[in-house]
């Protein structure tokens, strides 16, 4: 248990394991087209990830401190679902 520091005054104890972030919440898309050529089949894939460049935290800052005195920012982001990701593969099979 800890206790959350406002200014000069001390807050409410909590525990800081109740606090809890969302989850990664990210939704990635394949377009897919099947050819038949030969003796083969071809497939084209087109893949767009993190449709909707959503920038959930995944990490955050647990120190606490005045950022103006060499401290953190609490709860502050470090790592954050990077932007839009685009794929293009092929896959032959024969």
């Amino acid at each position: 248990m800890i206790f959350a520091r406002q200014g000069a005054l001390w807050g409410v104890p909590f525990d800081i394991d109740t606090l809890e972030t969302t989850g990664p919440e990210q939704v990635d898309l394949r377009f897919t087209k099947h050819l038949s050529l030969g003796p083969g089949q071809y497939r084209l894939m087109f893949d767009l990830h993190n449709v909707f460049n959503d920038s959930t935290p995944l990490k955050l800052n647990n120190q606490n401190g005045a950022p103006s005195l060499g401290g953190t920012a609490w709860r502050r982001p470090q790592l954050i679902i990077p932007g839009w990701l685009v794929k293009f593969a092929f896959q032959i099979d024969f």
